[in-house]
C-alpha cells in the first residue's frame, strides 16, 4: 500500500495571525499551530538541512516546539525540547515540499489550503 500524505492549513477563526497546519499520513494525524510569521518562514524549509544540523523551530504541537528540516529524502518535523532530543518525529518525502509551499502561499492569501 502506498503512503498518502495530506496537509490542510486553516486560519484560526479567533486570531487571524494564527494558523493550524494539519499534517496527515495513512498512519498519523498531527495538528501544528503556527503564527503567520512562522508559516511564512516555513516556506524556506528546504534550506534547513539535517545533515548540517540546521532546523527551523516553528510552531508547536501538543504545546511542544516543532523543528523542521530536510535531507535528500525526507522533510522531517521532530517535536520536542530540541531537534536532537524529541519525543516524536513526523516525516514525509522531500518531494512533498513544493506542495507544502504552495499550500502555505494559498493559506496566507485566502485563509485556508489543502494539498
Amino acid at each position: 500500500m502506498a503512503d498518502h500524505y495530506t496537509i490542510d492549513i486553516v486560519a484560526d477563526g479567533l486570531d487571524a495571525g494564527r494558523f493550524t497546519l494539519n499534517l496527515a499520513q495513512d498512519h498519523y494525524y498531527a495538528k501544528i499551530f503556527l503564527s503567520r510569521a512562522e508559516l511564512k518562514q516555513l516556506k524556506s524549509v528546504d534550506n534547513a538541512s539535517w545533515d548540517d544540523r540546521t532546523t527551523l523551530q516553528l510552531g508547536t504541537c501538543v504545546a511542544t516546539p516543532v523543528h523542521w528540516c530536510c535531507d535528500d529524502k525526507y522533510l522531517s518535523a521532530p517535536i520536542g525540547a530540541d531537534p536532537e532530543v524529541w519525543g516524536v518525529s513526523l516525516t514525509v518525502p522531500v518531494a512533498f515540499v513544493p506542495k507544502l509551499v504552495d499550500a502555505i502561499e494559498s493559506a496566507l492569501e485566502t485563509g485556508s489550503a489543502t494539498a
